[in-house]
């Protein structure tokens, strides 16, 4: 099992999901050397429109099902917490929560808390830090976005139980993590036929997410029934081009711009995600779930018993 549903489900939302098995290749270019994907795909990539105001307020949380195949996997919730500095060092702070259901676990535990902060001058993030424990193992990322000035890349440092590394990910015009896209999308003033164009870091890569507005739709959901955008796209790998994955979001068409559903498809079956509850205020299950991600450290040794004298008559 190359992912759980948890783990794509929260790329899900913000249109990045990770690839099927290594090799798998999809889509008309799949035969195609990956420099010539990347000019291709760079000549059509136009950078991002600036969004316009910000939608949801200080302390306003989301929360989300998570299914595979039409069974009830586990749930996410996704907070905007109070901004921090002031003037242009203002930041937007974003958090994501995600935990496997009793049923799932029994498949494999999953539990994992994911950070974004997000520059309230652009809505570019500055840097991106995930916890998560899955199976049993522990995974930790630490990502810092450079902008143009500094060469347009995402500095990452990762750790995957005892094994830990650094990674310098280039990337072409807009860079985003899975938790600030979701948020940067309700920004925008969506428009039937709008292309949608820019990098994302997802499972220590980057992927390229091209797609767009197809119009609006009908759509409900456990939170009720909303008129919203459907977006639809291609997630590539962008060191590996034949990996890539369809994903759609819907972003209701009203002044709270909410991700109200999204679907997907990873190697257990098509995972969706609908929102159930918007509301104010932490999430209750936030403690429990980052005392699960904290590593048990290992015992220490027992001391071993002194070595008997012999007994001398």
């Amino acid at each position: 099992m190359r992912r759980t549903i948890l783990a794509a489900a929260a790329l899900t939302l913000s249109l990045v999901l990770p690839g099927p098995a290594a090799g798998a290749k999809t889509g008309a270019l799949a035969g195609a050397s990956a420099p010539t994907q990347a000019k291709k795909q760079a000549a059509t990539c136009a950078a991002l429109p600036a969004g316009s105001g910000t939608p949801w307020k200080p302390g306003e949380r989301l929360a989300f099902d998570i299914d595979v195949m039409g069974a009830q996997a586990g749930s996410l919730s996704m907070m905007a917490l109070p901004p921090v500095g002031k003037g242009t060092s203002k930041e937007h702070v974003f958090r994501a929560l995600a935990a496997s259901n009793s049923f799932f676990s029994k498949v494999r535990r999953v539990r994992g808390r994911s950070t974004a902060y997000v520059r309230d001058r652009d809505m570019r993030p500055r840097r991106y830090e995930e916890m998560t424990e899955e199976g049993g193992s522990f995974r930790s990322a630490d990502v810092v976005f450079k902008g143009p000035g500094d060469g347009k890349v995402a500095q990452l440092a990762w750790s995957l139980d005892q094994r830990k590394g650094t990674r310098n990910l280039r990337y072409l015009n807009d860079a985003f993590d899975p938790v600030s896209i979701a948020y940067y999308l309700r920004t925008l003033d969506l428009e039937a036929g709008q292309e949608i164009c820019f990098d994302s870091y997802g499972i220590r890569r980057l992927w390229r997410v091209k797609g767009k507005v197809v119009g609006l739709e009908d759509v409900r959901v456990p939170a009720g029934n909303f008129k919203a955008w459907h977006l639809e796209g291609i997630a590539t790998r962008t060191d590996s081009p034949g990996i890539k994955k369809e994903i759609h979001i819907w972003i209701s068409a009203d002044e709270a711009r909410l991700p109200v559903a999204a679907l997907g498809v990873i190697d257990l079956g098509a995972v969706r995600a609908q929102l159930t509850h918007v509301g104010v205020g932490p999430d209750a299950n936030e403690d429990r779930i980052v005392a699960d991600l904290v590593r048990p450290k290992a015992s220490p040794p027992s001391p071993r018993p002194a070595p008997s004298k012999p007994r001398v008559r």
